[in-house]
Formats: structure tokens, sequence, C-alpha cells
């Protein structure tokens, strides 16, 4: 059972020519009870991840 999931999550910035891709069609599944960690290099769209996750960035 899945306590979370996302399907294809994306976050653009700016405008063409100068687009940023900070999350670009990530698709996720957290289940019940699992442990789970979000990883990466410092401007990786971490942060950005988790304020979607969490409704508070659109």
């Amino acid at each position: 059972m899945n306590i979370l999931s996302t399907n294809n999550l994306t976050k653009y910035y700016g405008t063409k020519p100068l687009l940023v891709k900070t999350i670009d069609g990530i698709s996720l599944e957290i289940e019940h009870g699992s442990f789970t960690a979000i990883v990466g290099t410092s401007g990786s769209g971490k942060s950005t991840l988790l304020h979607m996750l969490g409704g508070l960035v659109y």
C-alpha cells in the first residue's frame, strides 16, 4: 500500500532560452512503513521535490 505517490512531476523556472528544469518527469511511490531518503548534490532539486510533495509549491 502506497502512502505517497506521484507520476511525471515537473517544475520549470523561467522561459526559453533560459528555461531551468528543476524537476523533470519524476515518478515516485513510497510504501507505508518503508524508509526513504532523498539524496543528491547541491542544487539538484531535493528541496523543491519535498516542497512540491508537501503541497507548498505548485
